[in-house]
């Protein structure tokens, strides 16, 4: 699987709390726990919305991408757009 030879840990069921310079504080089943990062990718809803990018671009770089920034879109156009933003960092 391509994910676990990247490193990739996925982590359903799992609830953003606050985003820091240099890590995220999440919380699951297991309670609060702290997750250091450099990058934070999260997909959220389906209307097109700048709060949370103007709210986050004060601690980290803000990437706005999909159905966030343009609309409903189909999955196609949505993961292509994300691949470009990804291929950015």
């Amino acid at each position: 699987m391509m994910l676990a030879a990247a490193d990739i840990k996925l982590m359903p069921a799992t609830k953003l709390i606050y985003v820091e310079s240099t890590s995220v504080i999440a919380e699951n089943e297991s309670g609060r726990l702290e997750l250091p990062c450099d990058t934070v990718m999260m997909a959220m809803g389906s209307t097109p919305t700048e709060d949370l990018a103007n709210a986050l671009e004060d601690i980290c770089p803000v990437y706005v991408t999909g159905e966030a920034k343009r609309g409903a879109a189909d999955v196609i156009a949505a993961v292509e757009n994300a691949y470009q933003a990804v291929c950015a960092l």
